[in-house]
């Protein structure tokens, strides 16, 4: 049987992690506390999470190893790549009936 897999948007700055998970968005300091907290509550899904996380000029290194560290799927993309993307969604989204 396949697994549903869930995708965890999470935008990493400095002092906190905006995360986006199944229509819902939160917010948690950027500390190794938080972090356990977050992991943990992702790995307790009972479905399969994959992690995106945008590089942040080495505020998301933490965060990669402790996902990395607790078995669950993560993938790093370039800030180059998100704004591109966003910018194809604005464009043909325009196009798109709501």
């Amino acid at each position: 049987m396949k697994q549903e897999v869930v995708y965890c948007g999470i935008d990493v700055a400095k002092s906190r992690l905006d995360v986006a998970l199944s229509g819902q968005r939160w917010e948690v300091p950027n500390t190794k506390g938080a972090m356990a907290r977050l992991v943990q509550g992702l790995e307790g899904r009972p479905f399969k999470v994959q992690v995106i996380c945008e590089a942040s000029g080495g505020y998301e290194q933490t965060l990669m190893r402790a996902l990395h560290r607790s078995g669950l799927a993560v993938t790093l993309v370039q800030p180059n790549r998100v704004r591109q993307f966003a910018r194809a969604e604005r464009h043909f989204g325009q196009d798109r009936p709501h």
